[in-house]
């Protein structure tokens, strides 16, 4: 029950987080080790048009998404320039600290597209022009075939091809990078072509809706956090909304994000509830 004479928030004693602790972090700290680890993945964009501006990103957010849905763990999205240190550097440590790296972008025929050179660098391999992928340019291009065009088929020595569908340009995967194009149409669909490889379980994820301001709860949900072995997340609204704050519930196996939530529904007013989300359940 709340404790009477908290008008807003029934915060955690030292003596009720002890007690709580010992009950359950135990308990939930296994279950979500017994469950399946995330994938981690990160994704590089590349190319001076979105640091200036002149192209609104929308693969990064779609990637997340899609990556989110298929149980990974995106660590990190880094939007670099067409130059060619920055792009060996950042996929040189990315991809040595993740599962698999995403690229996007800089594989056209133009002088700014150097993605797959930088890549072949960062893998410390050359590039060479891949037999298949030249018959692709030269019978779409026919005599108007130049070399800029088999410039896009310059890809690094050792690579594989994930094909897409007959006669249609296929992925380029070196290592665990997997290097696709800016386009964001082209982009998408090159993704859905190899989603299945980043398949890593699942997320479950749960919203409380409050009327309260977020600095109110910041306490409870630390706590919260450490106690169930979960992702909080908290998100404030400053206008046209019904709430102030949303805060999700987010892990990998639906025990704890339930158990979570209902602790806190408990711990706050029923008045400054506006909605909680159903409990989310195993498919």
């Amino acid at each position: 029950m709340r404790r009477p004479g908290y008008s807003l928030v029934a915060y955690l004693s030292s003596a009720d987080y002890c007690v709580l602790s010992s009950a359950i972090h135990e308990e939930r700290v296994t279950l979500t080790q017994q469950t399946k680890s995330p994938l981690k993945v990160a994704l590089v964009l590349i190319g001076n048009e979105l640091l200036s501006g002149k192209i609104q990103d929308s693969n990064g957010y779609y990637a997340s998404k899609r990556l989110r849905g298929l149980g990974v763990e995106l660590t990190r999205i880094s939007i670099i320039p067409d130059q060619r240190p920055v792009i060996v550097r950042e996929v040189s440590k990315l991809k040595a600290d993740v599962d698999y790296l995403i690229t996007s972008g800089g594989v056209g025929p133009t002088h700014d597209d150097i993605t797959l050179e930088a890549v072949a660098d960062a893998c410390k391999t050359t590039t060479f022009l891949e037999p298949k992928l030249e018959g692709l340019i030269r019978r779409f291009f026919k005599d108007r075939t130049t070399a800029h065009h088999l410039k896009m088929a310059q890809i690094p020595v050792g690579s594989t091809l994930i094909d897409v569908g007959e006669n249609t340009w296929p992925v380029v995967r070196i290592d665990n990078v997997f290097i696709l194009p800016g386009v964001p149409e082209i982009f998408r669909a090159k993704f859905e072509a190899i989603a299945s490889t980043f398949r890593s379980g699942k997320w479950f994820l749960r919203s409380v809706y409050l009327n309260v301001e977020e600095g109110m709860v910041a306490t409870l949900l630390e706590r919260l956090e450490d106690a169930f072995a979960v992702s909080v997340g908290s998100y404030p609204k400053w206008r046209n909304a019904d709430h102030k704050v949303r805060v999700t519930i987010e892990g990998r196996a639906v025990e704890p994000v339930n158990e979570a939530t209902a602790y806190l529904v408990e711990q706050i007013d029923a008045e400054q509830v506006v909605r909680v989300d159903e409990p989310v359940v195993e498919d």
